[in-house]
């Protein structure tokens, strides 16, 4: 997904979104089929002297994706670290 800022005002199609994350050579992964952002965005820049990252809080909402097939129309987790 891609969002830009100016000044006109536009809307966002819905796009697929994936989150993973890697561990010990296994994954999590989220994957939503159609996804859109759900709010603006917070840019957040910590003080030169302080250790904290800077921010960039979101929000996403997944809606269902008609097109795929019935079951598999929101979306699909992955849990490989959870797994023994």
């Amino acid at each position: 997904m891609k969002a830009t800022m100016g000044s006109a005002t536009t809307s966002i199609t819905p796009k697929i979104v994936r989150f993973l994350l890697m561990q010990n050579g296994k994954k999590f992964q989220v994957t939503l089929f159609s996804a859109i952002m759900d709010g603006g965005i917070k840019l957040s820049f910590p003080g030169v002297d302080n250790d904290k990252p800077a921010t960039l809080p979101i929000s996403i909402e997944g809606s269902l994706d008609p097109e795929r097939a019935e079951g598999s129309q929101l979306l699909d987790i992955i849990d490989e670290i959870g797994v023994n």
